[in-house]
Formats: C-alpha cells, sequence, structure tokens
C-alpha cells in the first residue's frame, strides 16, 4: 500500500423504507399505524390485532418494540379510534374522535416508574384544539399533552409549556425528554416539536424520576375513573418511548426518521436512493449543525473531526478547510464481504486532494489507510478522476479527463462486485478494471472505515491526496455493486438539490 502497510454491515432502509427503532436501546414501546404490517429485520408484524381497512375500529395496537405491551387489549372501555388510510405522505393513521371518547390505553405500567430517565416521540395531527387531549401521557403526567392552552411536556411532577409554540395544521413531530440526573427544571425536561427545542414556562418542580405510583399510559384519550385528561380530535401515527434519556444524537437520529417517513411539512426531505443494500447515508441537509446524520435508519451518524461547518437544508453541504477538517464513518464491516458502493457529492475546490479513504480505523495516519479517490492532475494524467481500491497489483481506474471539475457539483460513484471495478461521474460509467481487493479486515480483524475529505497517501506514482478544501454533500454506502441503472437513478433523484 505505497509503503503504508503497517503492522498493521445488510438493511434495507432509506427515505421510503422503514427503519428499526428498536436499534437504540431501551425501546419500551413502538407503535406504528402507517400499514397494516410492520417489516423489521425482514420479519412482517402485524401493527394491530385484526386485519385494517379504512374506518376499521382498533381494539389493540401490537407492541413493536418486542417488550409486550400492546395498547389496549383488556383495560379500558369506551370506543376506540378507527383506521384511517392515506392521512399523511400516503400512510395510515389512527383517527381519533372527541366526541365519541376514543381512547387506548396501557396497563399496568409498572416499567415507567422510579425512572431517572425516559423519552417520547409521537407523530400526530391534532385537528382541534377546543379542549384539553393527552397525546402519550401517563395518568400522573408524565409524557405531553395539550392542556386546553399549550402543548406541554410534563415529567416526575413538573410541567412545561411550549407558550411560544403556534398550534399549525398538519402532522408535527413531538418529543419529550426526562434526565432526572441533571439541575434544574430546564436541564431536566426537554420538550422539542419537529426538531426544535421549545422555550418552556415551568409549573411545579421536575424531580429526579419518575412517579412510583403510575399505572396507565394514554394515547390521544382516557376513560378511567378520576382522570381528567380529556379525547383528542385528530390523528396520531407513531408512538415510541424509551425507559431512558436518548442521547442528543439519538434523537436527532429519531426526528429525523420520523420526518422522512411522515413527510412533514416544512422540512427538507433526503432524496430518494436504492435502498437494497444501503447501510450508511449521510446528508448534511437533513442533519444539525454539529451532527451529520445517517439517513438510512440504521443510526450510522458520521464523527466530525477538528469541527468543519455543516449547512443544513436543500443544498447542505459539510465545508472542509483544506488543513486540518474531514469526517469518517462507523464502522462499516460487513461479515468479510467485499461488495461494495459508495456514492459521495461533492464540490472539488482543487485537485490532489483526496475524497475518502479506506481505513481500518477513523484516522487515515495508523494501520491500513489508502486514498480511493480524487481529482489528479498530473503529471501521468491530466485532471481526471482517480478511484481506487487496495491490491497488490492494480489500484485505481480512470474517469476521463475534464476541465471543469472544480467549484461544481458531481456524483462520483465507485461499484465493486468482489471481481470488477467500475467508476461513475454524474451517472456515466467510465474505464473499469478488474481488481484483487485487500480490504481493511485483512489487517485489522472485523474493521473497515471510511474517512472522507483526510489527507492521505496513493498508490499512483506515489502521490499524496493532500486533505480537501471543497464541499461534501450527500454520501451513500452500500454492502453491494448498484446496477448503472440504480447508479443513474440515484444522480436523477438527487441531481437537484445540488442545482444540476
Amino acid at each position: 500500500m505505497a509503503g503504508i502497510m503497517l503492522p498493521f454491515f445488510g438493511s434495507t432502509a432509506g427515505r421510503q423504507s422503514q427503519p428499526d427503532p428498536g436499534q437504540i436501546p431501551s425501546l419500551n414501546l413502538w407503535y406504528n399505524a402507517s400499514a397494516s404490517a410492520t417489516n423489521i429485520n425482514g420479519v412482517s408484524t402485524n401493527n394491530f390485532n385484526t386485519a385494517v381497512v379504512n374506518t376499521t375500529p382498533i381494539s389493540a395496537w401490537s407492541d413493536l418494540s418486542g417488550t409486550g405491551h400492546p395498547a389496549n387489549v383488556t383495560g379500558g372501555n369506551g370506543p376506540r379510534p378507527t383506521y384511517a388510510t392515506n392521512i399523511e405522505n400516503g400512510l395510515g393513521m389512527l383517527q381519533y374522535t372527541a366526541a365519541n371518547s376514543s381512547n387506548l390505553d396501557i396497563n399496568p405500567i409498572s416499567w415507567a416508574q422510579s425512572l431517572p430517565g425516559f423519552t417520547v416521540y409521537v407523530i400526530a395531527r391534532p385537528t382541534s384544539y377546543a379542549a384539553q387531549f393527552p397525546l402519550a401521557t401517563s395518568d400522573v403526567g408524565g409524557g405531553i399533552k395539550y392542556d386546553g392552552t399549550y402543548m406541554a411536556a410534563g415529567a416526575a411532577g413538573g410541567v412545561g409549556q411550549a407558550q411560544s409554540w403556534i398550534k399549525s395544521p398538519g402532522s408535527h413531530v413531538f418529543g419529550m425528554i426526562f434526565d432526572g440526573t441533571q439541575t434544574g427544571n430546564a436541564n431536566r425536561l426537554k420538550f422539542r416539536i419537529d426538531g426544535t427545542d421549545q422555550t418552556l414556562t415551568f409549573t411545579g418542580t421536575v424531580g429526579t424520576t419518575t412517579s412510583a405510583s403510575a399505572s396507565y399510559f394514554f394515547i390521544g384519550g382516557e376513560n378511567r375513573s378520576g382522570v381528567t385528561l380529556g379525547f383528542m380530535d385528530g390523528y396520531i401515527g407513531e408512538v415510541m418511548m424509551w425507559t431512558r434519556t436518548l442521547t442528543l444524537s439519538e434523537q436527532l437520529g429519531v426526528e429525523s426518521y420520523l420526518k422522512q417517513k411522515w413527510n412533514i411539512p416544512g422540512s427538507y426531505l433526503s432524496p430518494s436512493a436504492a435502498t437494497s443494500g444501503l447501510m450508511m447515508y449521510l446528508d448534511p441537509g437533513a442533519s444539525t449543525a454539529s451532527t451529520l446524520l445517517d439517513q438510512s435508519g440504521n443510526y450510522r451518524n458520521a464523527t466530525l473531526f477538528n469541527s468543519p461547518t455543516i449547512t443544513t437544508g436543500s443544498g447542505g453541504y459539510v465545508q472542509l478547510n483544506g488543513t486540518t477538517q474531514y469526517f469518517a464513518s462507523p464502522n462499516l464491516y460487513n461479515a468479510a464481504n467485499k461488495s461494495h458502493t459508495v456514492e459521495i457529492w461533492v464540490r472539488p475546490a482543487a485537485a490532489n486532494q483526496n475524497f475518502y479513504s479506506d481505513t481500518s480505523q477513523q484516522n487515515t495516519t495508523t494501520n491500513y489507510h489508502y486514498a480511493a479517490g480524487q481529482i489528479y492532475a498530473g503529471p501521468v494524467t491530466n485532471n481526471t478522476v482517480i478511484s481506487s481500491l487496495w491490491s497488490p497489483t492494480v489500484t485505481r481506474v480512470v474517469n476521463g479527463a475534464r476541465t471543469d471539475w472544480l467549484n461544481n457539483w458531481w456524483q462520483i460513484v465507485k461499484t465493486y462486485d468482489g471481481t470488477t471495478l467500475i467508476p461513475y461521474v454524474n451517472g456515466v460509467a467510465g474505464t473499469s478494471g478488474s481488481i484483487a481487493f485487500d480490504p481493511p479486515w485483512g489487517s485489522v480483524a472485523n474493521s473497515w472505515y471510511q474517512c472522507y475529505g483526510a489527507s492521505d497517501t496513493t498508490a499512483y506514482t506515489g502521490t499524496t491526496a493532500g486533505y480537501n478544501s471543497g464541499r461534501f454533500g450527500i454520501v451513500r454506502f452500500y454492502n453491494r455493486a448498484l446496477t448503472a441503472a440504480e447508479v443513474l437513478s440515484n444522480y436523477n433523484s438527487t441531481k437537484s438539490v445540488y442545482g444540476l
């Protein structure tokens, strides 16, 4: 590896498919109304206890978390919500009607008692704010509700009202995060709506643990003696609860999944892409200023090094400084599978700078590392894109020379099926080559990372691909070689994001 050989994942996800929130530990409730069944790790699981069509009454909402807490199989009285098709983004939701006292609940909930932290997320579309109603909350106020004036979150004896939030129509992502290990109401209780922290006005003191006497968890309405939370007019599409405080990165991942799936109005949506074998889908546009989020549903967020800046929204990108900054994937090792596809959207600012490296860790200075893509500006072949894999004999294939690489957006793709490497630029294939790939895990067991924009040595005429000073957009990694048609389809679905 040009003197660098020192002692030295398969999910189908994406915008159109459904990730498994169960990958985030401590998921204790998960109810999904988007369809009659949910595919979890290739297994179809019924969302309800009966087949559903439009207006089917729902007497039991299946718990997909694996903990066995279906909503209202035996408890409670009064009418149930009904299934409604094609409510948001072509997906179904449960319809609640206040006049009918529609309700579902879970009992008992000993697992929700005396917790130092918990997290609740709900996709809901209220159609009336005329009276109070619960979205997802316990009988002692732990969760999310509308109190008759404001949307509010409660936990451990305290309630925070989102008084500045405008009760806008349409569906919204409501998230409540409780952390009793913190100090003060504002640090212990967070309320996020559509991914934005709300400034809360508190009543009472948020304690250090949830109530030890919680008995019920209500969804959309209540019909229990002594409880006066009211009933909702509107729709609920999905409910998730974790019995711990999710980290900010986990919160952002859940919110991204819900926004993408339910097409929350006003949210930037990552472009659709081939989903089979998609292990990682980084999109700065759908991320935050400090976290580069994975949109695949596999929660493989990138790690940023030396504080590159992220611009969000349509056309979003990571800006690197050309001297120290880069970002890196988590481990992409997939059971010794060599077939893969790397797709990056990049706006180069200079030639002879590294696009990405295959590595055995999140740096390009130790163990296995190798610059796998760059614009090469001579002396052998001027202004060509080199796509490489480390091999004892063949290390690169080349796209044709151009003079307009710099300061323009490009889709750069490399596919490898275990034998042949094919490079693409903007959906068009370049020169292919047969390569016996010597992968990172051949040097460091069970490891395969990628570093984007970091300086690294190549085997092409002994050159160094320097730190990148350009912009990186969407990055996708697959555990298989995409077909030419799929590469072109990804290009066509994404190009408008970058003005092409």
